[in-house]
């Protein structure tokens, strides 16, 4: 019989064969470099490669830096879905002279399947890479926005010696990460980032929602976007009142136990399947019986999910004060009241249970930096409050995406580390541009990369 381990790889194999095209095909062996090549104005190097995790899993990234730059020290950037291979911050540090490996994650543009405990995997093969095959001393992770949670859970597996590492995902599955190399790291820059994907999507969760499968079926006295509640049409800011905001997030938690009860129960009907098909009388059974228990006990169901686009802070600007602007119109924000219904929104809203769990559950997920205590108020510190190395926490002041004044503060707080700092990017959005009234002269972009290049050089560099 097949264990779970090869099963899992077999699962995964599966669902990732279109997305492998992209990766040189044929290649074997852990690691491969490709040829370097001189690219962009500043003559940079750009070296592809292709990164093959402990458990099979393929990544791939590119390492970008100057001809002239040692490889003392380098920047590792990466996200749970994203695609980091053309991050303008790599390029922007390898400018500096930082090399920079961007990272296109085994799961990069696929919210639908991601688990994290896999992602961990792709990010040991990548530290694995700068520190066997370029003899990088210092390697420093650098986690924009979601990129923040998974380098801190990296960290924090990294250096928890066996068997204290997480052992499965939350759905029972493998990875085990006891049975992997995991190589620590040197430095950690937390780049506009959110506690993490499991905080953030409760925080956003429409607690209206009253029917999962009708995206219309609202209980209006939850309802952010109803004007009785202090909704103003934006650009206008709304206002809410205290009460409404203490009902609204309770109400979020309730929604989101409601949706980890329904993952939990669909994967385990799958597995009471599988009990039944590896049972010793399964194949005295009639074979309709066997067929139809085949069929239950294979990964099968989805998750829609509407409606998760309603955080408050998206549109009553004095719910953590800052230079945003409430989104009115625009080609990649929708205004908040719209991408909470729009099918064109980046929400997860197909998801497997599997996924849901590992990435988007607060009561199970393993992913967190930090999240507020429901009864208490109070901030549990998870994965961020086991951080002792040299911590910069980069944020811009006008960040509608994820309004991260606040947040920022608490990723300072929260982390253990002596050598901890801070700095605001005026006037700048999630991704740095130029946002709000103090947008200004539009240098957001060189100013942010000029303060971590020189965060970096002062601490390791010399």
């Amino acid at each position: 019989m097949v264990d779970r381990e090869e099963k899992s790889h077999s699962r995964r194999d599966f669902i990732r064969a279109s997305s492998l095209a992209a990766v040189a095909a044929g290649m074997s062996g852990t690691l491969w470099a490709a040829p370097q090549t001189p690219q962009g104005p500043g003559g940079l190097i750009s070296q592809m490669v292709d990164l093959t995790a402990e458990d099979r899993g393929r990544s791939r990234g590119v390492l970008y830096r100057r001809p002239d730059s040692s490889l003392r020290v380098a920047v590792i950037a990466m996200h749970p879905t994203g695609d980091s291979t053309r991050d303008w911050k790599c390029i922007a540090l390898a400018e500096r002279g930082i090399p920079t490996l961007g990272v296109a994650g085994r799961y990069a543009s696929d919210d639908a399947h991601h688990i994290h405990e896999e992602l961990m995997l792709d990010l040991a093969a990548a530290v694995r890479y700068l520190k066997e095959e370029h003899s990088v001393r210092h390697v420093i992770l650098l986690g924009h926005s979601g990129g923040g949670q998974l380098s801190v859970m990296y960290h924090t597996q990294a250096i928890t010696s066996p068997p204290g590492r997480i052992p499965s995902t939350p759905a029972g599955d493998p990875p085990d990460l006891n049975k992997y190399k995991m190589i620590p790291v040197e430095g950690v820059i937390l780049s506009a980032s959110h506690p993490g994907r499991s905080t953030i999507f409760r925080e956003r969760l429409d607690p209206s929602v009253v029917d999962e499968s009708d995206p219309f079926a609202t209980d209006p006295d939850l309802d952010m976007y109803d004007p009785k509640n202090g909704f103003r049409r934006p650009p206008d800011s709304s206002k809410y009142s205290e009460d409404f905001i203490k009902r609204y997030r309770a109400a979020q938690f309730a929604r989101m136990k409601r949706l980890d009860a329904k993952a939990m129960a669909l994967i385990d009907e799958e597995k009471s399947y599988k009990k039944l098909q590896e049972a010793p009388d399964f194949q005295k059974r009639p074979l309709s019986e066997q067929l139809a228990i085949e069929r239950r006990a294979t990964e099968c169901h989805w998750m829609r999910i509407t409606r998760a686009h309603a955080d408050p802070r998206y549109t009553d600007l004095s719910l953590d004060a800052s230079d945003r602007i409430v989104r009115a119109t625009g080609r990649y924000q929708f205004r908040p009241d719209l991408g909470n219904y729009s099918i064109h929104f980046r929400e997860p809203q197909l998801i497997t249970p599997r996924a849901f769990l590992s990435s988007y559950s607060t009561l199970r997920t393993n992913n967190w930096m930090w999240d507020w205590d429901p009864d208490s108020g109070r901030i549990q510190p998870h994965n961020l409050g086991q951080l002792t190395l040299p911590l910069l926490v980069i944020c811009g002041t006008a960040d509608e995406s994820f309004p991260g004044m606040e947040r920022s503060r608490i990723n300072l707080e929260v982390a253990r580390s002596s050598d901890k700092s801070i700095v605001w990017i005026v006037g700048a959005d999630h991704s740095y541009s130029p946002s709000g009234p103090k947008g200004g002269a539009g240098k957001q972009r060189d100013e942010a990369a000029d303060k971590m290049a020189e965060w970096i050089k002062k601490r390791f560099a010399a």
